[in-house]
């Protein structure tokens, strides 16, 4: 019938047709087989995992696409992004918290108007654009304002972000210690508990700070304590349910209160920490399960650093560590980086604003490191603040001469820190007084807010530039091979089958570091759309 067969084994594999030949089983080329998808063969330069998105290199061997992230020296002011917070009244006594899981923000600030205390809530999309919520009124004045706002990012339960809000509620020259807890939904409405008292001890006007302790799952408050200026701290347990234990859940009903509040004291050194002017903040440090505070010791006459270790019912507040002896100016934070187990201490003195990195034992010892200046110009002392990007960085910004809003980069190797230039706020309504910042790892973005000469501000910069080879995609790699090896990159038109959790139909876009998402990101590269949920056409 014109037609030539081949047989192995009495088996056809080849036979010649009117348009061609057909094969039955697989061909191979030196020992592998051909793919009858569109397919090239390079060596690996580098590692490579079946599944990956692949570019070409200039040699013409073939890399995993990825991201490389670098100092922004000096940062940079993203002036495209500015958020009027439409507040009526002067906001005042401010804090900023991040939800990183959920990538939402929240924003809660006092009237200093009337002294009522209000609240905002933001999603944050992967390009860090934030989406705002209404504001919400979180309690009226009724017999005295707030003072000294702090909160901060506890955990997530059943999709609702939670925060923790500390704050002094103010009757005439002194303040009462209080609390509450603050969930935020998807939709980015906002539900607060019932304001907790810590107690009927009168606290000065000077500060707060509310800081999570994960391990035990505790909120711990400090404040400074209105008859003898000591710091006192107070511990609640926190609940993931409605269920009232020491501090309950946002219910809308439920109540709390806080254990009796105690002087940070050891080995009865009474009154050690005499505090004053507000400057102190803490963080928590969950290599070695301490809560880490910067604080103004009068005593001495300069600051110093305390760790206090927290386990179950029983706390225990180590030796205090002479960070400066210079008389600080106010407005001194702590910031823990997590990648390299660090902490970068910022305070601000009559010469200018300084910082120090140190490590911590887990019996509360420091070793400190050098002490920089960060910058020397004439610095309104209260507004600076301290925000780490975790990746070695750390971003201050400060109030500067002429009421410009500064930015600098510190950059941190062990414990010695160095500085970058400055970078000025001046386009976009940008100088003012800062009063508060928080880091969004999602977007590798700082948020800050400003107040006076512009308005209430919510304003954005970038610590780091992040470049990608995403731009030099030429498909995804189909097998897995050690450097040097062979890899076979399925291209354009071809299919890969190397993938997981995909969304049927949907199109996938590279990002920075290589991974596939359903959201663009810069440059915009599609990379195909899923057949199924581990399938791929690859365009």
């Amino acid at each position: 019938d014109g037609a030539v067969e081949v047989f192995h084994d009495n088996s056809k594999k080849l036979e010649t047709t009117s348009t061609g030949i057909n094969v039955t089983g697989a061909i191979n080329v030196n020992g592998a087989a051909l793919s009858s998808e569109p397919e090239i063969t390079l060596n690996a330069s580098g590692a490579v995992t079946a599944g990956k998105t692949m570019m070409i290199n200039s040699d013409g061997t073939t890399s995993q696409i990825a991201a490389t992230i670098s100092a922004a020296n000096p940062i940079v002011w993203d002036t495209s992004f500015e958020y009027d917070t439409g507040a009526s009244g002067n906001p005042d006594e401010s804090c900023l918290a991040i939800d990183p899981i959920n990538k939402r923000i929240l924003f809660v600030y006092n009237n200093s108007d009337n002294g009522t205390g209000h609240a905002r809530a933001g999603s944050i999309a992967v390009d860090g654009t934030v989406t705002w919520g209404s504001e919400t009124t979180i309690n009226q004045n009724t017999g005295g304002g707030w003072r000294s706002v702090s909160c901060c990012f506890m955990f997530n339960s059943s999709g609702n972000s939670r925060f923790a809000l500390g704050y002094l509620r103010q009757a005439g020259s002194y303040a009462y210690p209080t609390a509450r807890m603050v969930s935020v939904d998807s939709g980015r409405a906002i539900t607060t508990s019932n304001e907790a008292s810590l107690g009927s001890v009168q606290f000065s006007l000077i500060g707060t700070s509310v800081t999570y302790h994960e391990t035990e799952n505790k909120l711990v408050w400090m404040g400074t304590k209105h008859s003898n200026g000591r710091m006192q701290f107070g511990v609640a347990d926190v609940s993931t349910t409605n269920t009232t234990t020491v501090f309950d859940a946002p219910s809308g009903t439920g109540s709390g209160s806080f254990s009796d509040l105690a002087d940070v004291d050891n080995n009865g050194q009474g009154g050690r920490f005499n505090v004053t002017k507000g400057s102190h903040h803490s963080v928590y440090d969950p290599d070695t399960e301490q809560i880490i505070s910067i604080i103004y010791n009068v005593s001495i006459g300069g600051i110093v650093a305390s760790a206090i270790k927290i386990v179950g019912s029983t706390f225990t507040v180590y030796d205090q560590t002479t960070i400066s002896t210079q008389t600080p100016q106010g407005g001194n934070s702590v910031q823990y980086d997590k990648s390299v187990d660090k902490f970068v201490f910022q305070y601000s003195t009559s010469s200018g604003l300084k910082a120090r990195a140190a490590t911590v034992s887990s019996s509360g010892v420091f070793t400190f490191g050098t002490e920089i200046v960060v910058t020397s110009s004439s610095v309104y002392g209260v507004n600076n603040s301290l925000t780490s990007t975790q990746n070695g960085y750390f971003s201050s910004m400060f109030q500067d001469t002429g009421s410009k809003l500064g930015a600098k980069l510190m950059t941190l190797s062990g414990t010695s820190l160095t500085v970058g230039t400055t970078a000025y706020g001046n386009g976009n309504g940008l100088n003012g007084e800062i009063e508060c910042a928080v880091y969004d790892p999602t977007t590798d973005q700082v948020y800050g807010f400003i107040q006076r000469n512009v308005g209430p501000k919510i304003v954005r910069n970038s610590t780091t530039t992040t470049t990608t080879t995403a731009d030099k995609y030429i498909g995804i790699a189909n097998n897995s091979a050690s450097n040097g090896q062979s890899v076979a990159v399925r291209t354009f038109g071809g299919t890969n089958s190397n993938q997981s959790s995909l969304t049927t139909g949907s199109l996938y876009y590279i990002q920075k570091d290589g991974t596939l998402s359903t959201s663009v990101d810069s440059p915009s590269v599609e990379a195909g759309i899923a057949l199924s949920a581990t399938k791929l056409l690859i365009k």
